[in-house]
């Protein structure tokens, strides 16, 4: 072990270290601190250098000090001093003339040197330690002083630092890096370490130097089989550890240091619930003392021991206490962790106390309580590795990863392990078919609330988790099928048992269910004002699947308010937490809410990759219900974007042509979400193509449909669709009557932002009514709708004739576009290319001072 590489950085350090009164080098035993003086002294230095190498002899107040002033001797003439006299007599001398003396005679020393003094950690004589601290304070320039200890000495180290008057290397500096690893193990073999190799030997070591040469010896003994297994239990590591950490401790501390070795990382309430209640202070007193225990930097407050050290204290654990003892340390810790809702924790140390149905037991508490806050990744994930066996036998173990697999989409594998329970459990136990109808209803969504028995979920069920599924799932299926006072009692009802048996998970998703009850009844600031509260209750900063679903809600309030810069930055938050495990109905709003508001900046390109991926996303069930409103908000985007290409793509690819024949639309008495979306696609396309009576006709069916339900805001949506097309049909008196009429019956508060969004040209009969001084709007209404209602120049501005303005072609392309054709067709009739069609359209557009077709559109119709 006798070679050394040069470790030119850190000698560089000490070099910049003469710079400062202080230099402190502090790091565990076989750090290769001491070689590192010896380089950087055998290098040369600009400066004089006092060694001094300590020994606990040393420990005596002035022994320290009589050594630096026999080496000062060597330097300049000190007989003849008067303070000199002091070491000559038995008189007390105090920390402050000591601080006086040394100055003094450093004073005495022209040329600049330096004090390095290793092995500072033998020193605990608190005089001694006194005198320093002061001493680094009134160092003279010339002069400045490194300590080398395995501890940090007993010195204001933060404040010197935070004053630049001290340097400071630690075991991170003195580690070796990959680079020199190889280079030592070439200078000791002659060959080059494959990277394979230096990566198990750094992850082994931790860069640990000591560590490092004595793998490396074992490799070039052994070969690749002993750098693979190499350990804390090497015979060398056993001497090195057993000499340098385990013969300094006593009695206590011993015994807790061998303890606290069974943890990958532990802080004082772990190690008091396990070991006893001076944890404190032993931990401090280990950090004092350097022996191989660091700071985890994974866990704030919490230490560890360098891995081979741990493995080497286990092993002498083992030997010393034995495996009861061990666990029960387990055990113990299991329990603390459980305490902590550290549930992957308690998992991990409950599986090495050696009792299995103790493990199945935290393993059950663990996935109920994840169950209840909707993490089930981790119910997933602990359970992976459970037999079927096993599950079949213990319900609570079963029961969790059925919802988990359910909740997740996981279908095919929560159909395999029902159909397991179903052979196997006793009904009295596990309702099989409750949760099989759960599974139904997620899986299929609209079929299964026609297939399923409804008794399945309004059931009094003693099982609490089962109650709970069952009363958010009817508040759910009431909300579908459009009942929405009953959704809202249910949902009320729900929340209040989930916040009573500690579903946070189900008690937000009835939370969300709440708010679009309010929502779809018009009752608008019910809902804002019942988001915002809930939501002053989360934690941001966690990303939980109870932030996930309320962060959804918040996110739709900004929408509903204009805020879209808030609602955005909301989403850009809510998308990466968006998975497998959220609520459909979550994924669906974070997604299609995402996506509008994309759209609305400007970035159609985001804004339908969101609504393909949302597409990706719904393929593992048959959601009609989600898949509808995806295909309205295509075809929203499709005609604000005024591109006729996409809008029949779309139409074309979702089949709307045949189902506007069917006319399921036509039946009045009967409501479904799907239907209500599919109306509203189909308009928009009719309303594209100007078959206005065909979209009137859906419109008003819709309403009707809508209004009986008593949803509310959706009708009003539907009703400004109407009006819209009145307005393109010229009937521009009619539909502001219109308005005027629907902000009677609907009161302007229910007109928020999506209603403006999803019957687009409403802005344009709301500007054309405010500029005949026919409606008038509060100034915190306009303010709130700035940009919708406020544009510089609109379609009543232009005095003026189109024909006066526009060319013979642009005349006809104008005619053809008034008449409702779209880009391609025009094209057709004029017998222009359809890029020439666009470069007309875009310079008629620009004469008559509108920004798109459907003003010019209207133009055309006023005249």
């Amino acid at each position: 072990m006798s070679y050394e590489i040069q470790r030119n950085e850190l000698l560089s350090l000490l070099d910049k270290g003469c710079n400062y009164p202080l230099t402190l080098i502090v790091a565990a035993p076989g750090f290769g601190k001491t070689t590192l003086l010896n380089q950087w002294q055998e290098r040369g230095v600009n400066h004089t250098v006092i060694r001094l190498d300590l020994t606990r002899r040393d420990n005596d107040n002035l022994s320290i000090f009589k050594k630096i002033f026999n080496e000062l001797k060597k330097s300049t003439p000190l007989w003849d001093a008067p303070f000199f006299n002091f070491f000559k007599s038995e008189q007390f001398i105090s920390e402050a003339a000591m601080v006086d003396i040394l100055i003094q005679a450093f004073n005495l020393v022209e040329e600049p040197f330096v004090i390095v003094i290793d092995d500072f950690h033998v020193i605990k004589d608190p005089f001694i330690s006194s005198v320093f601290s002061e001493l680094v304070e009134v160092l003279p320039d010339h002069v400045s002083i490194i300590l080398s200890s395995r501890m940090p000495p007993e010195f204001p180290v933060s404040r010197l630092k935070l004053e630049e008057r001290i340097l400071v290397l630690d075991y991170n500096d003195l580690k070796l890096n990959k680079h020199e690893i190889n280079q030592l193990g070439e200078g000791l073999s002659g060959k080059a370490l494959t990277n394979e190799q230096l990566v198990t030997l750094y992850t082994q070591t931790e860069g640990w130097v000591v560590g490092v040469k004595l793998a490396l010896l074992t490799f070039l003994k052994s070969g690749d089989s002993a750098l693979s297994s190499f350990n804390g239990n090497q015979p060398e590591l056993l001497n090195y550890f057993g000499y340098e950490v385990l013969n300094l401790l006593t009695g206590g501390v011993r015994k807790f240091v061998l303890t606290s070795a069974l943890f990958e990382s532990f802080n004082v309430p772990l190690c008091n619930a396990v070991i006893g209640p001076d944890s404190a202070i032993i931990i401090d007193k280990l950090v004092r003392q350097g022996l191989f225990i660091m700071p985890d930097q994974n866990e704030q407050g919490s230490f560890r021991f360098h891995s081979l050290l741990q493995e080497f204290l286990q092993g002498r654990l083992l030997i010393e206490e034995g495996m009861g003892y061990i666990n029960s340390a387990y055990r113990s810790a299991a329990e603390y962790f459980l305490s902590q809702n550290m549930l992957a924790k308690a998992i991990g140390y409950a599986s090495k106390c050696e009792a299995l149905d103790y493990y199945y037991d935290v393993l059950a508490q663990s996935c109920n309580q994840w169950i209840k806050s909707g993490e089930f990744e981790a119910v997933l994930g602990a359970l992976a590795g459970i037999s079927d066996q096993v599950l079949v036998e213990k319900y609570s173990l079963s029961i969790p990863l059925v919802y988990a697999l359910i909740f997740s989409r996981k279908f095919n594998q929560a159909h395999y392990y029902l159909d397991l329970l179903g052979n196997a459990v006793d009904p009295i136990e596990v309702d099989v078919p409750f949760l099989k109808a759960v599974l139904a209803l997620f899986q299929r969504d609209a079929e299964a609330f026609d297939g399923l028995s409804f008794e399945q979920f309004t059931k009094v069920h003693t099982n609490d988790d089962m109650r709970v599924v069952s009363m958010v799932t009817v508040a759910y299926i009431f909300l579908y099928k459009g009942q929405l006072e009953s959704a809202l009692v249910a949902a009320n009802d729900a929340k209040s048992f989930a916040s009573k048996v500690g579903h946070k998970f189900l008690e937000s998703y009835a939370d969300l269910i709440v708010i679009l009850c309010d929502r779809y009844m018009g009752r608008g600031l019910e809902a804002i004002q019942y988001m915002t509260d809930v939501y002053r209750h989360v934690d941001e900063r966690v990303e939980s699947p109870v932030w996930v679903n309320l962060g959804t809600g918040m996110m739709v309030v900004y929408y509903e308010q204009n805020k879209i810069d808030q609602a955005i930055a909301l989403c850009q938050k809510l998308l990466p937490c968006v998975n497998s495990s959220c609520a459909t109905e979550v994924v669906a709003n974070v997604y299609l809410g995402f996506s509008r508001l994309l759209h609305i900046k400007g970035e159609q390109l985001k804004a339908f990759k969101l609504l393909d991926q949302l597409n990706r996303i719904l393929v593992f069930g048959r959601y009609d219900r989600f898949q509808s409103q995806i295909v309205q908000e295509l075809m929203r985007q499709a005609i604000t974007d005024e591109s006729s290409t996409s809008v029949d793509s779309i139409a074309e690819k979702y089949g709307l042509l045949s189902w506007i024949e069917q006319e399921v639309w036509r039946d009045e008495a009967y409501y479904q979400e799907s239907k209500e979306r599919y109306s509203l696609a189909s308009a928009y396309w009719l309303t594209s193509k100007g078959r206005y009576d065909r979209a009137s006709d859906i419109l008003t069916k819709l309403v009707t449909t809508l209004e009986k339900q008593g949803i509310k805001t959706r009708a009003l949506i539907a009703r400004c669709n109407l009006l819209v097309v009145n307005y393109l049909q010229g009937n521009q008196d009619v539909a502001i009557n219109q308005l005027k009429k629907t902000l009677d019956q609907y009161g302007l508060v229910c007109f928020s932002r999506s209603v403006f969004d999803e019957a687009p040209g409403l802005d344009t009969v709301f500007k054309q009514a405010i500029r005949q001084n026919r409606l008038e709007l509060p100034i915190v209404y306009s303010e709130q709708f700035e940009e919708l209602l406020n544009e510089t120049r609109s379609v009543d501005d232009v005095a003026v004739n189109p024909k006066t303005l526009l060319t013979g072609k642009e005349m006809e392309i104008f005619e053809l576009l008034a008449a409702g054709l779209p880009n391609l067709e025009i094209s057709k009739q004029t017998g222009i290319a359809l890029s020439t069609t666009k470069w007309h359209l875009k310079n008629i557009y620009g004469k008559l001072g509108v920004s798109n077709r459907s003003a010019a559109m209207m133009v055309a119709h006023q005249r």
